[in-house]
């Protein structure tokens, strides 16, 4: 159920996870509503934090400019880097 709640995307699924949690074990209930839901539920992350995607910019640059070196045989594409 703490999964669950935690994975809750707007506020009302997660106060509906939390009374189910809340029915199940009055203690957890307590001890999750003692802490700020903002630091463990999505419905409470900030929209501008975070992000799905990852990009490597480094990595892609220099992936850009060996281009032509990762054609040649290995010895000559090694001194050409």
């Amino acid at each position: 159920m703490l999964w669950v709640a935690t994975k809750s995307t707007i506020e009302g699924e997660f106060n509906m996870n939390m009374q189910k949690i809340r029915d199940i074990s009055p203690s957890a209930y307590e001890h999750l509503t003692a802490r700020d839901p903002s630091s463990r539920c999505r419905a409470f992350y900030g929209g501008g934090l975070a992000c799905e995607a990852v990009e490597n910019g480094m990595a892609e640059c220099f992936n850009a400019i060996i281009v032509d070196a990762r054609k040649k045989p290995l010895l000559t594409m090694l001194k050409e880097i």
